[in-house]
């Protein structure tokens, strides 16, 4: 079974764009190319788990952030945390984390769609 590099690779690449760094000065920061950055990125490598540590060190985050759900059997570790953790609560508050849980799905799906709308503009339009 093989990590998800292209998920990787995007985390790394959202991870490097929210803290407005460029490719080069990551590239810099852990002693790589900027050519080796953008085939991180673009999931056309197989990161190595020193770099992989390197890149997390270097954007403030964990290997966890950067890989989670890049393993297949990750969504299932999760769903049972999650279950794990909703065992212990009263009724109403399951009403409210459901409630508050559909509520942030809906604006995470609508952010994505408007910023994959944003990313492709349908022809004749302008951005």
């Amino acid at each position: 079974m093989q990590p998800d590099y292209k998920a990787i690779g995007k985390r790394v690449q959202n991870r490097r764009n929210a803290q407005k760094i460029s490719q080069a000065e990551l590239a810099k920061k852990i002693s790589v190319t900027s050519p080796h950055i953008s085939n991180i990125e673009r999931g056309k490598t197989k990161v190595s788990l020193p770099t992989l540590m390197e890149i997390a060190r270097a954007l403030n985050t964990t290997l966890d952030d950067l890989v989670c759900d890049s393993l297949p059997e990750a969504k299932d570790v999760i769903l049972g945390d999650f279950s794990d953790t909703l065992r212990s609560c009263s009724n109403q508050e399951l009403g409210i984390i459901s409630d508050v849980t559909k509520a942030l799905l809906q604006s995470m799906r609508t952010r994505k769609s408007t910023e994959r709308e944003q990313a492709y503009p349908k022809q004749g339009e302008s951005e």
